[in-house]
This record gives structure tokens, C-alpha cells and sequence, in this order.
């Protein structure tokens, strides 16, 4: 047998006897008090702006955007481009915080200016980002009532609005199972304790991650943002927040659809006309660049 195929098989042994805590057939099962949470998130809320996901709101779409508290300047370019052109559609764009005690007193000022602001009181920090992903997942479950689908995306992503509405108004897909992003399958774990990605085998035993969606871009529908937020206090917490997403919905059976109007592959200005989302924009003129050559070409495309 060739190393490939030893491999291959391999891998495939491993996503069908792949077990996380808890392990139990959550599809079958009805989770009640009698389970106990091994994943509590005793967390406040510092700011819970509902404006975009208020009673009688006539968007069908939510952006959530994952922002480390510091980078103002980023989240002012992304007002500023994608989110004005988003305002135009009445979709809402929220950022996502956590707590930096030294700045607090300037996102209550944003927050105060802007109104689009959520923030909880964990310490907003690389190694929380799991933390953070499932405060976006719960105040969506729990504020998004008129909402039916959320796009998940970090900061740093340029998001063409109009390829979105388009992808959503076109696509085929079951728009009550929705979960699409970049797929990535057999990843493996950081080992290197110098790197910011590293996973010890006592957080993570397996020599390979599930499939999963890239964290920077996830389209999903409600129901499903719904379905993963009643399970995640049932599944042990994991860093790498993108593959504990990957991990419940492999646990409830979601299929992850892969989505090649996603691209995680650095910044590429010239091909935002046809993409939904592009990621690699670190500094606020990147968005001033993109939202310019957007403007100039994306009529070429629709024309």
C-alpha cells in the first residue's frame, strides 16, 4: 500500500472515530438539566447595542465583525467602506469585543458615538477568541429575531455587499442549513510552543483537527447559529475558535459547505468584484484602496 493511500486512510479512520467531551449523541439526544455544562461562559455584558437587531428591522442579514478593542482605526475604515455600503442594503454591521481595562473609557466613548458596539468582560486576547466567537454566536441566538442569516468575519476582511446579496438571492443551498465558508479538512495542531496557534495534547490529544471553516468568513443561517449556541456549553472549550466551531457542528451533523467567494489567501484587490469576502486588509488605507477600486469596477461585473 502507498504512503498516500496509508494516509488517506488514516485520516478517514480518524473523522469517523473522532470523539470530543462530551461525547454523546447530541442529534438523538435532549440535552436538559440532567447534563452538566462543562463549558460555562460566566461572562457580562459591558455593551449589547441591539439597534440593527431591534423589533420590525426589515434586513434579512447581520454582520458580526471579531475586532481586538484596540484597533479603532480599523473599525472606523470599515465604517467608513464595506459597512456604508452594507447601510445601504439595511444590513447591520456589529463589532465584537472583549475587555482591556486601559482603554475601556475609549470604546465606551465609541460606543456611545457609533451605537455599534458588544463587548463582554473577558480580557480581549488572542487565546479568548473562543470566548469571544461564542459571544457573537449567543447575542445573534438571542437578539437576532427577524434576522436569517449571520455573517460571522474578522476585522481585518473586506466584504463586498453587493456579491453577498447576490450569492444569497441566487444560491440553491437550504438557506435554514446554511454554514459556508473556506473549508479546510485534516489540519493539524500547533506544537510549537513559541507560536501563537500552539495547542497543547492536554487541551488537544488528536494529531489532526475535524473539518473545519476558516474563522476569518463564516455565512451562516440562524437556525444553525441557534442549534450551535444551545450546544456549546456542552463541548469542551478548544483556543482555536474556527475548529471548536468545527467540532459542534460536526457533533449535530451540520455539513460544512465550502466557498470559494471566500478567500483567506492574503489580500487581492483586483478580484473583490467577484468575491464575497477577502481577507489580508491590516491597515485602514487597505480599505480605502479596496473600497475605491470596488467602487470603479464592480459595475463591469453586474453590467
Amino acid at each position: 500500500m502507498s504512503a498516500i493511500k496509508e494516509e488517506r486512510q488514516r485520516r478517514e479512520q480518524f473523522i469517523a472515530e473522532f470523539r470530543y467531551p462530551l461525547e454523546m449523541d447530541v442529534i438523538s439526544s435532549n440535552i436538559g438539566h440532567s447534563v452538566k455544562p462543562i463549558n460555562v461562559h460566566p461572562f457580562n455584558y459591558l455593551h449589547t447595542d441591539k439597534r440593527y437587531c431591534r423589533h420590525g428591522d426589515t434586513s434579512s442579514i447581520i454582520i458580526l465583525v471579531k475586532s481586538t478593542a484596540h484597533n479603532f482605526a480599523r473599525r472606523q475604515a470599515i465604517r467608513e467602506t464595506w459597512g456604508k455600503d452594507a447601510s445601504q442594503y439595511r444590513i447591520g454591521v456589529v463589532f465584537m469585543l472583549g475587555f482591556i481595562k486601559e482603554i475601556q473609557y475609549l470604546i465606551d466613548e465609541e460606543s456611545a458615538v457609533h451605537q455599534d458596539i458588544v463587548q463582554e468582560d473577558f480580557e480581549d486576547s488572542y487565546r479568548n477568541n473562543t470566548y469571544k466567537t461564542i459571544m457573537m454566536f449567543n447575542w445573534t441566538a438571542t437578539y437576532c429575531k427577524t434576522q436569517t442569516i449571520a455573517f460571522f468575519i474578522d476585522d481585518d476582511q473586506y466584504i463586498n455587499i453587493r456579491k453577498l446579496t447576490n450569492f444569497l438571492e441566487s444560491t440553491e443551498i437550504d438557506k435554514n442549513k446554511l454554514l459556508t465558508g473556506t473549508a479546510t479538512s485534516f489540519g493539524q495542531p500547533y506544537r510549537d510552543k513559541s507560536s501563537k496557534w500552539y495547542v497543547s495534547r492536554d487541551e488537544y490529544p488528536f494529531d489532526y483537527w475535524p473539518p473545519y471553516l476558516a474563522g476569518g468568513a463564516i455565512l451562516a443561517s440562524i437556525s444553525v447559529v441557534k442549534n450551535m449556541t444551545s450546544l456549546f456549553p456542552y463541548v469542551k472549550y478548544l483556543s482555536i475558535d474556527d475548529v471548536y466551531l468545527g467540532i459542534v457542528a460536526k457533533k449535530l451533523g451540520i455539513e460544512l459547505i465550502h466557498n470559494t467567494l471566500m478567500s483567506n489567501r492574503g489580500k487581492r484587490i483586483k478580484l473583490l468584484p467577484l468575491l464575497i469576502a477577502n481577507h489580508g486588509y491590516a491597515e485602514p488605507r487597505d480599505f480605502y484602496s479596496a473600497n475605491a477600486y470596488l467602487s470603479k469596477h464592480i459595475d463591469d461585473i453586474y453590467s
